[in-house]
């Protein structure tokens, strides 16, 4: 049964799309050096796969 999305789900997606955008923006122009990149990008993997409560 769909429940309806709350105002703190919202909010953590929303944080999620800016921190994945604020990444890549900045990879694409090199402000962010390699180890910051990959920890960026595992963080983005792993929440993508956590099951949505």
């Amino acid at each position: 049964m769909n429940q309806p999305t709350s105002r703190l789900d919202m909010l953590r997606l929303a944080r999620r799309v800016v921190e994945q955008h604020t990444a890549r923006q900045l990879a694409l122009i090199g402000w962010l050096p390699a180890p910051c990149r990959r920890a960026a990008s595992a963080r983005t993997h792993s929440r993508a796969s956590e099951p949505a409560s």
